[in-house]
């Protein structure tokens, strides 16, 4: 979640944001539990992997963007 806030700060917090996605998927892997129950475990993992992978690409569109996956790479 914090990772996410920094995120949506802008392009100066996206290092930090991508430190702390990073650490939070980390913090996920040694609990083996999610910590809020009403999203599951993979789901945690998936969302910090996200939102770190998308600070490496310095962009970040927000949370409907969940995939991290370019808009032209999508078939409808």
């Amino acid at each position: 979640m914090l990772a996410q806030m920094l995120a949506n700060k802008g392009e100066n917090h996206f290092e930090k944001a991508q430190e702390v996605a990073q650490k939070g998927v980390e913090i996920m892997y040694l609990w083996g539990t999610n910590w809020d129950k009403r999203i599951s475990w993979e789901g945690w993992i998936s969302w910090g992997r996200c939102i770190s992978y998308q600070m490496g690409k310095r962009e970040w569109k927000g949370v409907e963007n969940m995939g991290g996956v370019a808009d032209e790479h999508i078939k409808m």
